[in-house]
């Protein structure tokens, strides 16, 4: 199997992480901060550091600059001016890291960049920053800027919600696309609530063309419950 890529399974008592025959559960990927779950003490964030590699070739084709960095680190804020929302968007998703604004999935890209950013939020905690993210619309815009001050305007193209199992909403395209997600509904973390991304350009029109995006219903058909993991993006935390 290649070491580029990794299939997680989700199972009802969590993910199932590993190749064929090498079964190892982790617990679910939101259950580190899941709303209604029991808070556990953390360890304090490391010190920061930052190492850049390149992924090489792999299933799916999507070639990226992987960057690691240490968690809790600033990589950005986000804003949703609809809600009158905006986060510092810091590396991982760690209960820690989310407490704090808003968590970057490692290992997918940063804004602007090509493929498909993951962001999760609380709804019910903290900043709470996905609160209403359920009022959300197709059309309405999403802010995020880099750690150089470059802003970029994302739009939502839609909202699902899916099972806590769909873990499949992070996997990695060819088009320029972002994430957001919470546990759902608030105060629960049966279900996650997902907004649907897409980048634009300085003139306000999409990046990339209509049929090179993810399709809307990802997450709620069957075999959503599959995520590939390309190099450098971190598998659920046990």
């Amino acid at each position: 199997m290649a070491a580029a890529t990794l299939v997680a399974l989700a199972a009802l008592a969590g993910w199932v992480l590993g190749a064929p025959g090498d079964d190892t559960t982790l617990a679910a990927q939101l259950g580190r901060y899941g709303d209604a779950l029991v808070r556990v003490p953390e360890a304090p964030p490391p010190e920061p550091s930052t190492t850049t590699t390149t992924a090489a070739p792999s299933a799916p084709a999507l070639q990226v600059e992987v960057e690691t960095i240490a968690p809790g680190t600033p990589v950005g804020t986000l804003s949703i001016p609809k809600l009158g929302v905006t986060v510092p968007m810091l590396e991982g998703i760690d209960l820690w890291v989310i407490d704090q604004g808003s968590g970057h999935w490692p290992g997918t890209p940063m804004p602007g960049q090509r493929g498909n950013l993951v962001v999760g939020g609380h709804r019910t905690l903290y900043q709470r920053p996905f609160h209403d993210l359920d009022q959300l619309v197709e059309g309405d815009l999403v802010l995020m800027t880099d750690t150089d001050g470059a802003t970029w305007t994302y739009r939502v193209r839609g909202i699902v919600i899916v099972p806590a199992s769909a873990v499949g909403i992070v996997n990695q395209s060819e088009a320029h696309t972002a994430t957001l997600f919470a546990c759902h509904p608030k105060g629960s973390a049966t279900h996650r609530i997902v907004a649907k991304l897409q980048l634009l350009d300085d003139a306000g029109q999409p990046v990339d063309a209509p049929a090179s995006l993810p399709p809307l219903d990802l997450g709620t058909r069957p075999g959503d419950d599959v995520v590939h993991l390309l190099p450098g993006m971190e598998a659920p935390p046990a």
